[in-house]
């Protein structure tokens, strides 16, 4: 019995030490709902020239996975709304250092987002590599968070997106630079994608954030199952003593 009562001790002191680690949370992501002309995952400022345009669509649906405070990761394909034959594979990353700075909510079209369920990341770094098979394939653009002061940072929850109020989302802007520029159409000829142009882009990210099928919002602890363990041997060794 002694053992026992150990072992649940152990069990109850696993969790608590557990307990500060959130479980990842994932997130289908997908561009947020109003004017279908101007919807949009991601959009760069003056577009990208070359017949590609400046707003772009997660198809399929991107995932965020987060763990609801400290980090997070975007990614998935996103495809021109101009000419779906231009496309990125979006990977952003995301953490919560701030610099010690209070960062503030990225305010569009005179609202805000609503308090409440809302919190903040810092966009750490990212890339948009152009897709393989594709007149973009061997471009690649890095982002960066935009300002770089940390105000307006990433904020993610009901209306953060800036467009949905009543809609749980993301938003943020970034800053773009070239990474990588030797794909067919990166030349500074008539009609080409000049890298010139792309170095002084930046954009922002405006999506709606749905919970996906068959995706447990809140999976169970492993100290929980210890904890479950540990009561179950409790009940087994009270048992045996009344029969004995």
């Amino acid at each position: 019995m002694h053992f026992i009562k150990t072992a649940f001790a152990a069990a109850c002191l696993s969790v608590a030490g557990l307990g500060a680690a959130a479980a990842p949370i994932v997130y289908g992501a997908e561009s947020y709902v109003g004017d279908p002309a101007t919807n949009h995952s991601i959009w760069f400022n003056l577009g990208l020239g070359a017949g590609i345009g400046k707003r772009f669509d997660f198809i399929p649906r991107g995932t965020f996975t987060t763990d609801g405070a400290t980090d997070g990761r975007l990614q998935g394909t996103v495809l021109s709304k101009k000419d779906p034959t231009f496309g990125f594979e979006v990977d952003f990353l995301y953490d919560n250092d701030f610099g010690g700075v209070s960062p503030l909510y990225k305010v569009e079209q005179g609202a805000a987002t609503e308090p409440g369920d809302n919190f903040f990341l810092n966009l750490v770094s990212g890339t948009l590599k152009g897709l393989a098979g594709t007149s973009l394939e061997d471009l690649t653009l890095s982002v960066s968070a935009r300002p770089v002061d940390f105000t307006y940072a990433t904020q993610v929850g009901t209306g953060s997106n800036a467009k949905n109020p009543g809609i749980y989302g993301l938003a943020n802007w970034f800053f773009v630079d070239v990474a990588k520029f030797d794909c067919l159409i990166c030349t500074d000829a008539a009609g080409g994608l000049k890298q010139s142009n792309l170095d002084a882009r930046y954009g922002d990210v405006n999506i709606i954030l749905t919970t996906l099928p068959g995706v447990s919002q809140v999976p169970l602890p492993a100290g929980g199952l210890l904890i479950l363990t540990g009561v179950g041997a409790l009940a087994l060794a009270r048992r045996r003593r009344k029969a004995a």
